[in-house]
């Protein structure tokens, strides 16, 4: 990196948008500057850019199942973290980062039905929206038993929106899950979209 100091593994200052978009980032080790983390995972997290949400602005990092994590709401420095694909999911992998002392409330993307059925059906991985806190307000509930993806055994505690949009628990922290019937009615459902198991979650 020419005009950016990267000792060791840190990686080349990008954006999150060079990341999803980019093909020659691949296995490239990177680093980006000033993301909100939105969203946590036991192994993982997901940040977007700080500021409100911008298409191509959403981004999965693997820190393992031992990695350190964020908090919720705080802006941090990825130092360093390596892009790969997970199932087609562009994420980055071996991730560090350092805080950066600032907080921001995540405020979630709203999608109506149309939005998620081409997010769905057409946009899949290349989706502007992947990775992003997003929003889907008075759906209904079409499936309360869908079928498990590639590389999944089971789909516990999975269910599919109007529009195609699965659901799960991957980020839910409470035991006290909701057990939906089909023709439900959900007031919202809020969480990081993302490509998973060969399918929009």
């Amino acid at each position: 990196c020419p005009d950016y100091k990267n000792p060791g593994s840190e990686g080349c200052l990008v954006t999150i948008k060079d990341v999803k978009t980019k093909k020659d980032l691949m296995e490239q080790r990177v680093a980006i500057k000033g993301v909100v983390v939105s969203s946590l995972e036991k192994a993982g997290f997901f940040v977007q850019t700080a500021g409100g949400a911008t298409d191509h602005g959403g981004l999965y990092c693997y820190a393992g199942k031992d990695g350190v994590l964020p908090k919720r709401g705080q802006i941090i420095d990825i130092t360093g973290g390596t892009v790969t694909t997970f199932y087609d999911q562009k994420q980055v992998t071996a991730v560090t980062f350092k805080d950066t002392g600032k907080t921001e409330t995540v405020t979630a993307r709203e999608l109506d039905e149309a939005a998620v059925k081409q997010l769905v059906e057409t946009d899949k991985f290349d989706s502007i929206h992947d990775g992003l806190l997003i929003v889907v307000k008075s759906v209904e509930v079409t499936d309360d038993a869908p079928a498990p993806g590639a590389g999944s055994k089971d789909a516990i505690n999975e269910f599919v929106v109007a529009g195609g949009l699965r659901v799960d628990d991957a980020i839910y922290t409470g035991d006290d899950y909701p057990k939906v019937k089909k023709g439900s009615i959900l007031t919202s459902v809020t969480g990081p979209v993302s490509y998973r198991n060969g399918m929009m979650k």
